[in-house]
């Protein structure tokens, strides 16, 4: 999802929510966001697959206090979790062990 995309879905979402949206309906809306915002900052990572460490911990920062500000943060976060967790244990499933460290060396 590019930024622009992403811009857009959250600003659609956000009217949603401002509109006739209550109870689970809302909730569900707010878990779409957060999802929305876990796909751009995984799409985000993947770009800076190649550049400092610094430059991707700024894009993680970034996106979690673009969710902290959500009015439901609680249900955003549990769509921003299902949306990177998978591939969260995917990468680190796939890391180098330290064994395979030492014997390069």
């Amino acid at each position: 999802m590019s930024a622009a995309t992403y811009a857009r879905y959250v600003s659609a979402m956000c009217a949603a929510l401002r509109g006739c949206a209550t109870g689970d309906k809302r909730k569900q809306l707010y878990e779409r966001a957060g999802a929305a915002m876990g796909a751009a900052l995984l799409d985000e990572l993947l770009a800076l697959r190649d550049r400092p460490q610094a430059e991707a911990l700024r894009a993680v920062r970034d996106k979690l206090r673009e969710l902290s500000k959500l009015q439901d943060a609680e249900s955003a976060a549990a769509g921003f979790a299902v949306a990177i967790v998978n591939v969260l244990e995917v990468g680190i499933a796939n890391m180098p062990k330290a064994d395979a460290w030492e014997a390069a060396k």
